[in-house]
């Protein structure tokens, strides 16, 4: 083989390579499942004491939608989807609309075991959220029913698995040190937790507004009991036991 030949042949190798490579680089491009768009509107929906989905779903600017599914729904993970400009600035609307910022944080109930909503617009000033149970303005009951249906239609392709949440070993899982508003009566709080068979730790007495709990975490998760908690008005502060002592560390 002359020199030509070995030239001619080295060149063509190496632009078959190059072109190799930008497919392999295209295809990763393409294959890249998460979008780098803001977030405009979320919905977070608790878990509640029954068959409630827990999940989050994101609207965001580059018109990508992102749904993270926790339980009881037929979207365990990481999930995202397009959707149509229409829908977008329909959504946006109606977000506009609500007028968040002249709303307060939260639409009180103390229903322990009711799954929550919580609305979140990202403005200009900053993110604000709106959370309630049952008694919310019609617009804030409209945009719920609008992002579900965003959240149940349409083809979702899967991302990722969620991991699992740890919890640590040197915590009781299914104990908690609580501290109640001092007009709060301790007995009807914890009745309010029934569904969760909460009762008062015997293990350390009551004093004043602190006391010590059990529940059963089977039917609750301690993180999830954890936000519940932490989400109630009539709490001050909430800490699992420490194996090792009657008191807690704050979580």
């Amino acid at each position: 083989m002359n020199t030509m030949k070995v030239y001619a042949l080295l060149a063509l190798s190496s632009l078959v390579l190059g072109l190799s490579s930008c497919a392999a680089k295209k295809n990763m491009i393409e294959a890249d499942p998460v979008k780098t768009g803001d977030p405009v509107m979320e919905m977070y929906k608790s878990p509640c004491f029954g068959k409630c989905p827990q999940f989050t779903l994101t609207i965001q600017d580059d018109l990508t939608a992102l749904y993270v599914g926790k339980s009881n729904t037929d979207k365990i993970g990481l999930f995202k989807r397009s959707i149509t400009k229409e829908q977008y600035k329909e959504l946006k609307a109606a977000f506009d609309k609500a007028d968040f910022l002249s709303r307060p944080d939260e639409y009180e109930t103390y229903v322990a075991d009711a799954q929550s909503v919580t609305l979140t617009h990202h403005l200009k000033s900053g993110p604000k959220s709106v959370k309630g149970v049952f008694d919310r303005p019609a617009e804030l009951v409209e945009l719920e029913r609008m992002m579900d249906k965003i959240a149940n239609t349409g083809d979702w392709m899967k991302v990722t698995d969620m991991p699992e949440e740890s919890f640590p070993e040197t915590m009781e899982p299914n104990k908690m040190r609580v501290q109640l508003k001092p007009e709060v009566d301790m007995t009807q709080w914890v009745k309010s937790y029934k569904a969760y068979s909460m009762e008062i730790d015997p293990a350390m007495v009551p004093n004043f507004n602190f006391l010590q709990v059990k529940y059963d975490d089977s039917k609750i998760t301690p993180q999830e009991m954890l936000v519940k908690i932490r989400n109630d008005e009539r709490v001050q502060t909430v800490s699992f036991v420490r194996k090792d002592t009657l008191g807690g560390a704050q979580q």
